[in-house]
Order: C-alpha cells, then sequence, then structure tokens
C-alpha cells in the first residue's frame, strides 16, 4: 500500500470518529476538513497510474547513442540498437523507431539504428548482427532468400534457439532460407530471448541417379546386321522431383516486396488472444471478429502517416492452426480491399489454407487499407470469421 492510500485511510477514519462524536452528543461543530479534496484527488491519481501510461517518443536522431540513452532514460523508456554502416560519424543514431512524437506505453522499446562508419569491414552485409539491447527481447529479422549461416549466427548471437530442416528445391540456392516460423511485421517484432525459431533451409536440387556407365560394345562381325523392326522404341518416362511439402505453418514465399504500413487496428476483436497483429506473422493465432453473425462489413485496417502504394494483398483464410480449428470457425467466401479513393472486391477459397494473393486492377496510393469481410460461411462449431496472414504487396 502507498503512503498516500495509509493517509486516506488514517484521514477517512478521523473524520469518521469525529462525526460520530459529533452525531452523538449533538453539540460538537464540526469544521470541513482543509485539503480534504486533494487527498481524495491524490488517491484517485494513485489508482489511475497502475494503468498503461503513454509517453511521447523523444526525439533522438543525430545525437550520439550515449545522449540518447539518457534522454530515452528520464522519458521512461527502453531502447535497442541496431548498427548500420554510414556517412554519418560512428556512434551517431541516423534513424529511430517509433519516430519522434509518437505514442508507446512507458516501459516501451524504442530501436535506435546507430551508425559504424563507412569504412567499417567487420559489419556482414546483411546488416546489424548483434543486437544490444537494455531488455531481455530480440529484434526479428526475415532471412528468407538469404543464408542460413547468417541467420543461425544472428538469432544465436542474441540468445535464441535455432531449429531447421532441409527440403530440396530448384526455387532457391543451396544453402539459402525458404521458411522461417517467426516474420517481422509491419512494424517492428520483437521476442523473449530463448523462444525456438525454426526455419526451412534449401538443399538445392534433388538429385536423380545417373544411368549406369555402357561398356564399350565388342567388335561387330561382318555378317549383315539384321533388320531393324520399325516399331518405335518405348518411351522413357522421366524421373519427377519429390514434391516438397512444407511443414505447418505453411508460407507461400513469393518474390514481391511487401508494402510497409505502422499501424493495425480492428473494427472489433472476439477475445484478447485474437488481436489483429496475429496477422502480421504466423503465431499460430489469428484475428477473430466480434460481430454477430459472420461479421459482415467487420474489417482490419493498415495506416501509415503518408500515401503507400499497394499492388497486391495475400490473405491465409480462417484459423490455420490444424484442420480441425480451420473448419470450426468461419471463412471468407469475398474479400473487399479498400484504400482511400479506390476498392476492389475478389472471390476467395474459403477451404483453402495456402496463402491467396489478389493482384489489383491498379495500384492504390494509400495511407489507409482496409481488409473487409464482404460475405463468409460460418464454421462446424462457430460463426466467427478469421483470417490467420494478411501480407500487402507493392
Amino acid at each position: 500500500m502507498s503512503s498516500n492510500d495509509k493517509f486516506l485511510k488514517y484521514a477517512t477514519l478521523c473524520c469518521a470518529v469525529i462525526m460520530f462524536a459529533a452525531s452523538s452528543s449533538g453539540c460538537v461543530e464540526i469544521e470541513p476538513i482543509e485539503g480534504i479534496e486533494d487527498i481524495f484527488k491524490i488517491s484517485s491519481n494513485s489508482e489511475n497510474s497502475s494503468s498503461s501510461e503513454q509517453v511521447s517518443v523523444p526525439e533522438v536522431a543525430n545525437l550520439s547513442v550515449k545522449t540518447a540513452e539518457e534522454i530515452l532514460a528520464k522519458a521512461g523508456l527502453t531502447y535497442c540498437i541496431e548498427k548500420e554502416k554510414s556517412d554519418s560519424a560512428e556512434g551517431t543514431v541516423i534513424l529511430q523507431y517509433p519516430a519522434a512524437g509518437e505514442k508507446i506505453d512507458k516501459g516501451g522499446q524504442v530501436t535506435l539504428v546507430v551508425s559504424i562508419g563507412k569504412d567499417e569491414d567487420t559489419e556482414s552485409d546483411i546488416g546489424p548482427i548483434i543486437q544490444e539491447s537494455n531488455s531481455n527481447s530480440v529484434l526479428i529479422k526475415s532471412f528468407v532468400d538469404q543464408s542460413f549461416d547468417d541467420a543461425k549466427w544472428y538469432y544465436e548471437s542474441n540468445g535464441l534457439k535455432v531449429k531447421y530442416d532441409e527440403v530440396y528445391t530448384d526455387k532457391h540456392e543451396y544453402g539459402n532460407v525458404i521458411w522461417q516460423s517467426i516474420m517481422p511485421g509491419y512494424s517492428d517484432t520483437y521476442v523473449e530471448k530463448g523462444t525456438t525459431i525454426s526455419f526451412q533451409v534449401s538443399a538445392g536440387k534433388a538429385k536423380v541417379a545417373s544411368a549406369p556407365a555402357v561398356s564399350s560394345a565388342p567388335a561387330v562381325s561382318s555378317a549383315p546386321a539384321p533388320a531393324v523392326s520399325s516399331a518405335p522404341a518405348p518411351a522413357v518416362s522421366s524421373v519427377p522431383a519429390p514434391t516438397i511439402t512444407p511443414t505447418p505453418p505453411v508460407q507461400v514465399i513469393v518474390n514481391r516486396k511487401v508494402a510497409f504500413f505502422s499501424k493495425i487496428t480492428a473494427s472489433s476483436i472476439f477475445s484478447n488472444e485474437d488481436i489483429p497483429e496475429n496477422v502480421l506473422n504466423y503465431n499460430g493465432r489469428c484475428w477473430a471478429e466480434n460481430k454477430s453473425g459472420v461479421g459482415i462489413g467487420e474489417y482490419i485496417e493498415f495506416s501509415h502517416t503518408s500515401p503507400v502504394t499497394v499492388g497486391a494483398c495475400g490473405v491465409v483464410n480462417g484459423f490455420t492452426v490444424d484442420d480441425e480449428n480451420f473448419k470450426s470457425n468461419g471463412r471468407l467466401t469475398k474479400v473487399k480491399f479498400e484504400g482511400d479513393d479506390v476498392a476492389f472486391t475478389f472471390n476467395i477459397d474459403p477451404d483453402s489454407m495456402q496463402l491467396q494473393i489478389f493482384d489489383f486492377p491498379e495500384l492504390m496510393h494509400t495511407r489507409s487499407l482496409k481488409i473487409i469481410i464482404e460475405d463468409a460461411i460460418s464454421g462446424t462449431k462457430y460463426e466467427d470469421t478469421c483470417i490467420s496472414v494478411i501480407i500487402p504487396y507493392e
């Protein structure tokens, strides 16, 4: 109990005793207690302080790391440092996320991108390797189509556990990452140290056994060769490469650039576990709406402070953590993508657990992108419509 709470209880008790004495004797005049309103104000503020307090992110770009750390500490914020090559002096903050002026929870984390100078040769081409931080969280990076060795080094160096499987494929270079279980979102994504992250790694093209070597034939006699039948030789079937079936969660890799939005919200959520942030990467959860019926008109909205170019959008329909949950919950049959000035509607397969990509007839230049439930079917147990993944593309 705080000192304010103790004082309030004591003051209240004293008031009660005085009032009781006055009412009993009938001869005591009770004067108002000076400052009693302030006591109750203090108590009210004390109770409200337990809720989540938001603070404005201070401007620390172009400052030294030491100065930035001091400013963030005074604001009650933690930080994470990434290092990049830059023309700026070594140790200078060149970027910050979130940007200055944005509101975040007190105790939240600000990412500082710090210059290591332009002549640094020890840093890998993939950017920052070892992350410095005053928290117990690790920034998630995508290593899809990059070296698995780099991914393994980055995550193990930062305290994550790494698991991987090799699969044959001719679409990704040998040793490159095909898929990773945790992907970055449209704002920074962090996980706790000790978390396990899984990868699928290309083992190159499937090897097909070569035909045995043919020994040289003995000398042919001068006798005439028998007539050769005109019947065609039997067709030789080619040996098919093995079919690669990704292990769940399924994530289709496409050669498209993701459109960056800084904020995601939803018209409603079914529970605190079914938040819109779940669609940013496959984490075994989904977004589920909370409107009566199958949620016609409910939506997820991506937004940014400046216009973003969007030419397509990928959607993983339903709650795809497993087949039972997929069938039990509602799925879209028609989806609308609505920008600031234009909207496009598509039919979507309610029985597919794969990523479905919708190419827009024209580019959107928009600060807001809504993914709206135009029509849906209920599941075998529940009506609530679910979406597992949404990926806007440029």
